[in-house]
């Protein structure tokens, strides 16, 4: 679905199939090289299963897509319990950090307990 329609509908068909709802807002987002769209795809859905798997309590999840013309960024937030961020961190924010910097993007994890998890992440365009 990736490649064949683009990250919106991507995601959009990802979050159909969640067991809590996941809300996507999205505006004129463009087609972009499949490096790109992959790692922003593939690190919003580590989010979203991230949440499905510790935001206990969690009634929805919310992604947002915008682009201008020199970058594309996205943000995941969950309305879950949260987590100390100071902490040794899971494979799972390794992976999402490791795939959004091999396309010279920036990612940021921002939580405490109490306030959900909030998903960030910027790619530079070509």
């Amino acid at each position: 679905m990736l490649t064949d329609l683009g990250l919106p509908d991507a995601l959009r068909s990802m979050a159909m199939q969640a067991p809590l709802p996941v809300h996507l807002l999205e505006s004129g987002i463009t087609r972009h090289a499949i490096e790109i769209e992959s790692a922003a795809y593939f690190t919003c859905v580590e989010a979203v299963q991230n949440a499905l798997k510790h935001a206990h309590g969690a009634t929805g999840m919310w992604i947002k897509l915008s682009q201008a013309p020199t970058w594309l960024h996205f943000d995941v937030r969950d309305d879950g319990p949260g987590f100390r961020t100071d902490g040794v961190h899971g494979r799972g924010l390794r992976n999402m950090r490791d795939r959004i910097e091999a396309v010279g993007g920036q990612l940021s994890v921002e939580s405490e307990p109490g306030h959900g998890t909030r998903v960030t992440g910027t790619i530079p365009l070509r």
